[in-house]
């Protein structure tokens, strides 16, 4: 993991010119509310004490395996840092640093993401359908009010 800087924009800020190429990884705030979340940024961003970007290798990693690695490591990352201070619980920059992230083969990366993406889009399709049943479940005592006081029961 590495990071490039080309000019400082503020206290703890900085703008990072990211060279053409894959998406990078952009771990955002944890604070309350948003724990959890990444972004894959294909442009230039800033970062700050509650961001961490990383910039993989893409001979040797591609982002969005990177990225769902980070979301399964979610807690036990969390665990990690537990007490550490600070006025937000955020991860520990330190720690996301000395990580030694699995590397499987290219090609085994990405049949991992397209599989995970696969299967995260079918909970995506049922979540869609159970939602309409519940609409149409909660649209149903009206509707058979309608039709009793129109002597159609």
């Amino acid at each position: 993991m590495a990071s490039k800087a080309a000019r400082f924009l503020g206290r703890d800020m900085q703008w990072a010119d990211p060279e053409p190429g894959p998406p990078r990884l952009f771990r955002g705030t944890d604070s309350v509310g948003q724990e959890g979340r990444t972004g894959l940024l294909g442009c230039a961003a800033t970062t700050n004490q509650a961001c961490f970007a990383v910039l993989p290798n893409p001979v040797e990693f591609d982002s969005a395996f990177l990225q769902l690695w980070f979301r399964h490591k979610y807690q036990e990352l969390r665990d990690l840092t537990e007490g550490r201070g600070g006025s937000q619980p955020n991860l520990n920059g330190e720690i996301l640093r000395t990580l030694e992230v699995p590397l499987p083969a290219l090609p085994e990366q990405l049949r991992v993401v397209r599989d995970t993406e696969a299967g995260l889009g079918h909970v995506v399709t049922v979540r869609r359908v159970v939602k309409e049943q519940m609409d149409s479940i909660a649209a149903l005592p009206a509707a058979l009010l309608r039709q009793a006081f129109r002597g159609e029961l």
